[in-house]
């Protein structure tokens, strides 16, 4: 028993190994711009219909690994999409298929990949469409649509079968424009996977819209194209089904000649196919014909394919041309009350119909409310979200010019201050400067000052000698002896220099002692330059002697109550 299981579970692996390596080989050898269309034509050939659930799952997450592994970003996108759609094949609607789908959308905004991300919302539009799910439906599938569009929709693959179910799904919705667009672009695609199907779908959808707009010369011509193309390309049923939709239109336009045989051979050929309901239709019209002709007995030929055929079609529009058949049929037999009761059945299943209609009408309508108001909801929630992203964006470049005023204010209040320091430190400089030359002017003054006091009591002292030896004064050396050494315009010069370096001294002696004499303002400026008394005595003048008396009255008119205190202490801060 044991090893039966074993074989089993290794034959297992090898069916599953197998189903991979074929699918996997044949990727691998397809260039990388085919893959993914390989990939979506292998799972319709192979695996959609496919009812072994357990190989198509196996296949499709041998797959999904796969390009996980490889990086193949757009087929792995691709691969989500048609697991969801297996999941729904299998489960009808269920939340393992919704959420693949959105994981397959979400991977391509992820990757940045739009031709996969419309791609998985179309796919994703059409598992909501498939179940009732109107209004996500159209939210997915225009956004596939607006994807398509950015890169091209001849990058699309398979596009004629998007472009049929597009138009499909507009003409059910009753968004008749786009959809005569969708089925006109869908009818001229040069390529795709079934594309004359697809064609010949197309070309009857456009015949019934124009037919339903009265517009039956385009409607005829479509009609005709329907079947041209199925009897170049071996469609049968579609031959059949093109021959009687003109044959239906010829009758409605009164053109009964032509109509008659294209009805007769439809009919016939729905017969042997046992599409007993499409027979029927055709059969109504015949019948009609005949009883306008007069022709009672084949017009109950006609009637009697109806009747036969309405067993097996329960639709109102068949219970009201059977009935009408009838009534007319009593009438032309005379047997009026038969007739009465038809017409009154006839007229049931009018009401019916019409009743149907209205009620099919409605929930389109319905539909197309509901579509329209998910749509404006989600168009004004792009609105909220790109307003609030405008808001953003706004906040953040006021933000961005405010910090970057705030730096620029900075930055110039720094510059500022740096220049501020630069011309500091030049004012410094030169203040210094001029502080030191004029320092070194008043030295130098004063030295000259001294060396001339020196000279003048040099020639003073021999006056003197000469004086005692000749006992004669004269006039020129009185004067001399007692001329002031510091004249006026020494101390004018005296007084700019001494300013540059003590530039607050006369503003201090006129504050606190403006009544000094000009002769004791002299003196208290060569006191602040730390004189010793011969040297202001030379500088005045004068004697030793006198300058020390000055010095003592000087004192005592600055401190009269504190003689203690030193000049240095008086005017030291000035």
């Amino acid at each position: 028993m044991k090893s039966k299981l074993i074989c089993f579970f290794f034959l297992l692996l090898w069916v599953f190994d197998g189903h991979a390596t074929s699918l996997l080989d044949s990727l691998q050898v397809t260039p990388s711009e085919e893959q993914e269309r390989f990939v979506a034509s292998f799972y319709n050939r192979n695996l959609r219909y496919n009812k072994d659930s357990t190989y198509v799952i196996g296949e499709l997450q041998f797959l999904l690994r796969y390009t996980q592994k490889e990086r193949l970003y757009a087929i792995e996108c691709l691969s989500y999409s048609l697991l969801a759609d297996h999941y729904a094949r299998m489960r009808q609607f269920n939340a393992q298929s919704t959420a693949l789908h959105k994981t397959a959308i979400e991977l391509a905004e992820k990757y940045d990949l739009p031709l996969s991300k419309g791609i998985a919302s179309y796919k994703t539009g059409r598992y909501f469409y498939n179940f009732k799910q109107f209004p996500i439906a159209f939210e997915h599938l225009l956004q596939a649509d607006q994807q398509f569009e950015k890169v091209g929709y001849d990058k699309v693959p398979e596009l004629i079968d998007y472009l049929f179910y597009m138009g499909n799904i507009y003409e059910v919705t009753g968004q008749i424009d786009k959809a005569i667009s969708y089925f006109n672009r869908t009818a001229a695609a040069k390529e795709g996977t079934n594309r004359t199907w697809f064609v010949i779908n197309a070309y009857d959808h456009l015949a019934h819209i124009y037919k339903l707009k009265n517009d039956f010369s385009r409607a005829l011509w479509y009609f005709q194209k329907t079947l041209v193309t199925a009897q170049q390309y071996h469609y049968p049923d579609w031959e059949i089904l093109s021959k009687g939709n003109i044959g239906v239109l010829y009758f409605q336009q009164g053109r009964t000649e032509s109509a008659v045989p294209l009805l007769q051979s439809a009919a016939l050929a729905c017969v042997q196919s046992n599409d007993r309901e499409s027979a029927s239709g055709y059969f109504y019209y015949l019948a009609k014909q005949a009883l306008k002709k007069g022709n009672k007995q084949e017009a109950a030929r006609w009637f009697v394919q109806m009747d036969t055929s309405y067993k097996h079609r329960s639709k109102y529009q068949a219970k009201r041309n059977y009935y009408e058949i009838r009534a007319l049929l009593s009438e032309a037999n005379g047997d009026l009350p038969m007739a009465l009761l038809a017409w009154k059945k006839h007229q049931v299943a009018k009401d019916s119909l019409e009743g149907w209609s209205n009620q099919k009408r409605l929930q389109d309508i319905q539909i197309q409310m509901d579509t329209e108001a998910h749509l404006a909801h989600l168009q004004s929630l792009a609105v909220a979200h790109s307003n609030s992203i405008l808001v953003r964006n706004i906040l953040l470049l006021s933000s961005v010019l405010f910090l970057g005023l705030l730096v620029l204010l900075y930055r110039r209040e720094r510059s500022r201050r740096v220049l501020e320091k630069i011309l500091f430190a030049e004012q410094k400089r030169r203040a210094d400067e001029e502080l030191d030359n004029a320092r070194q002017a008043l030295q130098s003054f004063t030295e000259r000052m001294l060396e001339k006091n020196e000279l003048i009591q040099q020639i003073t002292n021999e006056i003197e000698t000469l004086k005692e030896q000749q006992n004669e004064t004269g006039e020129g050396a009185y004067q001399l002896y007692h001329k002031s050494i510091l004249t006026a315009n020494d101390w004018e010069d005296f007084k700019s220099l001494f300013e540059k370096v003590h530039p607050t001294f006369f503003y201090h002696q006129k504050q606190f002692y403006p009544q000094l004499t000009p002769g004791e303002v002299r003196l208290l400026t060569l006191i602040k330059l730390q004189l010793s008394s011969s040297e202001m005595a030379a500088m005045l003048g004068v004697s030793s002697e006198s300058v020390k008396k000055s010095r003592q009255r000087l004192r005592k008119k600055l401190q009269p109550d504190d003689r203690e205190k030193d000049f240095d202490v008086l005017i030291g801060h000035w």
